[in-house]
């Protein structure tokens, strides 16, 4: 009986912890601004980049994925890494059927995104 004791607790214990790592796991981790003192948001800056150079196609309806329309809409795909190559890249293809966007409007995206896309 003392063995079924010792056994149940240690079941316990090693199924407990299984547990606990999981749940570890499951959390996201935590950005940290890369460029904290660069006040590059999505309200008074990036809105207005996407607005003019994305919306044609990426918004609902449109021919593109995603509705980039809105803070929400963009975030799944801000953070995404094809959107560094398809828009922050020197190679970039997009805006589709244009040339990529200026080397400082991709930086200045870039930093938004490295600073963990503040709205």
């Amino acid at each position: 009986m003392r063995i079924l004791l010792y056994l149940f607790f240690f079941v316990t214990i090693i199924c407990s912890n299984i547990a606990c790592d999981n749940s570890v796991s499951d959390e996201e981790e935590e950005c940290v601004p890369e460029f904290p003192d660069e006040n590059v948001t999505y309200n008074n800056y990036v809105a207005n980049v996407v607005s003019n150079n994305c919306t044609s196609c990426h918004r609902t309806g449109g021919e593109g994925p995603g509705d980039f329309t809105s803070y929400d809409g963009l975030v799944p795909y801000a953070s995404h890494s094809s959107f560094e190559f398809r828009v922050l890249s020197d190679n970039a293809d997009m805006p589709q059927d244009n040339p990529p966007l200026p080397k400082s409007t991709r930086d200045s995206l870039s930093i938004w995104i490295n600073n963990c896309l503040p709205e």
